[in-house]
């Protein structure tokens, strides 16, 4: 069975393929700090749909690229859930290189935009599409 690395999840993951808010057990942290639990559901729906045994968070920001050579070897490709990842604040840290670097194939479940309801839609620097 696969091994799957998701990159930017909505969630932590509990029994195998169900998602819970993080630090679930702090009612109040969850009152005081605004979240999309759509993005939850979203996340949990695409983990139903797969046929895996292992899953773990692909981390962009920052990582060690030892990390990244270990997570190579450990798993078989990257899935992206769906959600609405194009807009100003989205901010891609280091995931060109370190999907470059991990050389697994990548799943996107779904790439939406965000546009402001009057105005043309913005993007960050790292959102911009690029010439290679």
């Amino acid at each position: 069975m696969a091994r799957v690395l998701v990159m930017i999840p909505a969630g932590e993951v509990y029994d195998h393929d169900n998602v819970r808010w993080y630090k679930h057990s702090d009612v109040q942290r969850s009152i005081d700090h605004y979240h999309n639990i759509g993005d939850a559901f979203v996340f949990e729906s695409s983990l139903k749909l797969m046929n895996y045994e292992k899953v773990s968070e692909l981390p962009i920001a920052g990582p060690s690229m030892e990390k990244i050579d270990q997570l190579r070897e450990e798993y078989d490709y990257v899935i992206l859930r769906g959600s609405n990842y194009i807009n100003k604040d989205m901010n891609w840290r280091d995931t060109i290189p370190v999907l470059k670097r991990l050389g697994l194939p990548v799943i996107a479940f779904g790439v939406g935009a965000q546009a402001p309801v009057k105005g043309q839609l913005e993007l960050s620097e790292e959102s911009r599409p690029r010439c290679a």
